[in-house]
């Protein structure tokens, strides 16, 4: 039993690896070659396969707050709830983003939305729950008057979402 489970994973990373291998190329601002999916189909499937952790609490989240009368509005490829929040927050394709946000905000979402692509089951550890204690940490100590010694996108993953926010959101 536990081989056939293993087998499914390594099937599946391999699946995963061959369909973001055939997405297309793009060049960042920094002249670095990054793969990103520019075909609609593709994303929503590699979004709810590879990276079904984080669209599962996204779907959840979306359902509820459908069933309390929250209307979604389309986002390129995502689905965003403008909400009375102060934050943003990516759960696959969904996004919860506050209701004064711009494009740019929205985008740096979008960003984490392909790095859950990228990151697939692991989005959570590599990304979604240190970016999370960061955000906290962050507002805490602006609340007690101590300074934060680094700038909010000074971190890798909240860098990279803002590149890759930027790139897909020219792909829609």
């Amino acid at each position: 039993m536990k081989g056939s489970v293993d087998m499914i994973y390594i099937l599946s990373y391999l699946l995963i690896s061959v369909l973001l291998y055939f997405t297309g190329n793009m060049i960042n601002k920094k002249g670095n070659k990054i793969r990103i999916i520019k075909n609609k189909t593709l994303f929503y499937l590699i979004q709810f396969t590879w990276g079904l952790p984080i669209n599962l609490a996204g779907s959840l989240v979306s359902l509820i707050l459908i069933l309390r009368k929250k209307k979604p509005k389309k986002y390129g490829w995502y689905m965003d709830f403008e909400l009375n929040i102060n934050f943003g927050l990516n759960l696959g394709i969904f996004i919860l983003t506050p209701y004064y946000s711009n494009d740019s905000f929205k985008n740096h979402e979008c960003g984490h939305g392909v790095q859950n692509i990228w990151f697939g089951i692991f989005m959570p550890t590599v990304v979604a729950i240190p970016s999370a204690i960061r955000f906290h940490k962050r507002r805490i100590f602006t609340k007690l008057g101590k300074v934060n010694k680094t700038g909010y996108y000074d971190i890798w993953f909240e860098n990279q979402a803002n590149d890759l926010g930027d790139m897909i959101v020219d792909n829609f």
